[in-house]
């Protein structure tokens, strides 16, 4: 009675292991390896048979004859042996369960951890992004400012070079009327002063 609720909760217990260990592929194998080695030691000579009378099986009952002779101490020995020893396969079994398990709260700490870090690196690349945008759109509007101020800079020098190309022009065009003016009426004082001379009285 006692070996069978200890199987049981080897059971019990195996089942809430397998629903932690279906999270990782390699903690599965390796309980799975514990599993198998613990299996291969356990023996189990004694089998119990179906029947209402509490039988053993042939091969087991002809190994209990020839070691314990006919008698029922012998056949409890056997059962309180195998009994022990499920109850300590079960509790290495149970052992092995709890190790997995911790080492599975472990590493859900640790993606815990790394998904709280990328959390924050997302965080913070949308932080960027967004003052990126707007020290973008900042800087096309003052490229666009730049520009126009540019274009009326270029706009108002030609009209300066224009301006002083006309009043260059016409400064020159001036200078020359002065100059033919100039000789002109250097021309007509030297006519002046011939015919002062020639009409001079003389003394």
């Amino acid at each position: 009675g006692g070996g069978g609720g200890g199987r049981r909760g080897g059971g019990g217990g195996g089942g809430g292991g397998a629903g932690g260990l279906s999270r990782d592929p390699s903690a599965t194998s390796r309980l799975d390896s514990s599993l198998g080695s613990i299996l291969r030691d356990v023996s189990t000579p004694l089998t119990i048979g179906s029947e209402s009378d509490g039988s053993v099986s042939g091969g087991n009952l002809n190994g209990m004859k020839g070691a314990h002779g006919d008698g029922g101490g012998g056949m409890m020995d056997e059962m309180f042996e195998n009994n022990s020893t499920s109850e300590t396969a079960n509790r290495r079994i149970e052992l092995e369960l709890r190790k997995v398990n911790q080492q599975m709260e472990e590493m859900k700490g640790q993606l815990d951890a790394v998904q709280f870090q990328l959390h924050e690196s997302q965080e913070e690349v949308a932080l960027w992004r967004g003052k990126w945008a707007v020290e973008s759109s900042k800087t096309d509007l003052i490229k666009r400012e730049s520009l126009a101020v540019l274009t009326k800079c270029e706009e108002h020098v030609s009209q300066l070079q224009q301006q002083h190309v006309s009043e260059l022009t016409q400064r020159d065009y001036i200078l020359q009327r002065c100059r033919d003016t100039i000789i002109s009426l250097e021309t007509k004082n030297a006519e002046l002063q011939k015919k002062l001379t020639g009409t001079s009285l003389p003394t």
